[in-house]
């Protein structure tokens, strides 16, 4: 039986304490090894926030807390031969998460769940890392990447449907280089649509031995999502995070626990990309 505590970081904000409370306490109640929570302030935890996710009795948890303040100090030094990153982290709040989850680590291997992931049932070895794997992300329903197909006909390849609301990693795949050589893109459509950091992760993991979590098992939710016994894990992105409240405590009396299955990522198809896109946007103009 493992006992020694893994580290599990992840990247809060003052709107979302309440919430992430519950996510992370689900997450050490359905881990079969404990759970010591990083956590990362975007700049607007108050006091009181922080003497509540410090305080184990009250939050269910043991966490520690990088204040902005002190990330901003460390990661300004970091980032000094890395321009592009450097303004990527000062312009988006998920620019910490991009580069502070990873290279304010300790740890060779960087696990990472979304404040928004709710796990609902008891799992086995969710974070490990297999000699032959380099990362482990969720599987979206769609590629939600900030790129156009047409981006990805010279140098940029990018796997399949990857989401990274909950990921495990090599600390070495976060790699500077390669984030500022997209990041000089300067393409347009990186400042308009939401996926950035998202899109950065899976740039970093093609060519690398990536997997994917089983999408019945950890799902994104969509609006038709059904919660069944297989689910052993949600995360409710922003358009649907109000079906959160319909979710019934978390009781893992009597369950389980289950291993979660993991398939190889698969490379994305430009043309495959595009007709996605363009039904996409069909989609989205339909009254």
């Amino acid at each position: 039986m493992k006992t020694q505590a893994l580290t599990v970081s992840t990247l809060l904000c003052h709107r979302d304490v309440g919430m992430g409370l519950r996510c992370l306490k689900a997450l050490a109640d359905c881990s079969d090894v404990p759970i010591e929570f990083t956590i990362h302030d975007d700049g607007s935890l108050t006091a009181e926030d922080q003497e509540r996710l410090l305080n184990p009795e009250t939050s269910g948890i043991t966490a520690r807390i990088i204040l902005r303040a002190d990330a901003d100090a460390l990661m300004d030094e970091r980032l000094a031969a890395y321009p592009h990153c450097a303004a990527l982290r000062k312009r988006q709040a998920y620019g910490l998460k991009l580069f502070d989850i990873p290279f304010l680590s300790v740890d060779p291997v960087v696990r990472y769940i979304d404040s928004d992931v709710l796990f609902m049932r008891p799992t086995l070895g969710i974070f490990d890392l297999d000699d032959d794997e380099d990362c482990v992300f969720m599987q979206d329903h769609q590629n939600s990447y900030a790129v156009r197909p047409w981006h990805m006909l010279g140098r940029l390849k990018l796997p399949q449907k990857i989401n990274s609301g909950l990921f495990v990693i090599r600390r070495t795949l976060a790699n500077l280089e390669s984030i500022d050589w997209l990041l000089a893109k300067d393409l347009p459509v990186f400042h308009k649509l939401p996926w950035f950091e998202q899109t950065c992760w899976a740039w970093l993991s093609n060519g690398h031995r990536g997997y994917v979590w089983d999408s019945e098992q950890i799902k994104v939710v969509e609006p038709t999502t059904q919660f069944d016994e297989r689910l052993v894990a949600a995360h409710f992105v922003s358009p649907v995070r109000s079906l959160m409240n319909g979710i019934a405590p978390l009781s893992t009396l009597g369950r389980h626990p289950v291993t979660v299955e993991r398939q190889p990522m698969k490379g994305l198809n430009p043309a495959a990309f595009m007709v996605e896109a363009v039904a996409r946007s069909v989609r989205n103009r339909l009254p």
